[in-house]
């Protein structure tokens, strides 16, 4: 253990409470000045018990507050972030089914209907949209390709659909 004077009384450190890590060697610490804590008086032997590692670990607990404080600041801003870009998203699609028609290129076709590209785009983004093989004719068709073929220019109206975050398109 260390000995301190504490205003000329003496004072003991177990070597426990020096630091938060394991000393090994308590002479590095011989004639140097530490900030502690009092943690016990014996008022019948007069001794008392000092403590560094208790100001170390406050130091790291308040160290670790701080930087999980400003985790979550970082992940609050990027939440508000997302949902302003979600937003704006929604507000695109709104503009984009606000017009009487669209028109798309049909870059996939797949049995069930077609993908299209937007030539409009969304907040700066190429929207792409599902429209479905009962969407693509006024007419029953057996195949998406008896319509349209990858590459083609159409013409089509859109809404968006409840959720908000996609257009539902119709050749019809």
């Amino acid at each position: 253990e260390l000995v301190f004077t504490v205003d000329g009384l003496t004072a003991y450190m177990p070597i426990s409470q020096i630091s938060t890590e394991f000393v090994s060697d308590i002479n590095a610490y011989v004639g140097k000045t530490m900030r502690f804590r009092i943690t016990s008086v014996n008022s019948y032997s007069h001794e008392i018990t000092l403590s560094a590692r208790v100001i170390l670990e406050e130091e790291r607990q308040k160290e670790r507050e701080k930087r999980m404080e400003e985790e979550r600041k970082r992940r609050e801003a990027e939440r508000r972030q997302r949902e302003e870009e979600a937003r704006r998203y929604q507000q695109g699609l709104a503009r984009i089914a606000n017009k009487d028609c669209v028109t798309a290129t049909v870059i996939s076709i797949q049995e069930r209907g077609v993908t299209v590209r937007l030539d409009d785009l969304c907040e700066g983004k190429q929207v792409e949209a599902w429209i479905h093989i009962s969407q693509l004719a006024n007419k029953f068709v057996n195949h998406p390709t008896e319509v349209v073929k990858v590459g083609d220019k159409v013409r089509t109206c859109a809404k968006v659909k409840p959720s908000g975050n996609e257009l539902e398109l119709s050749i019809r």
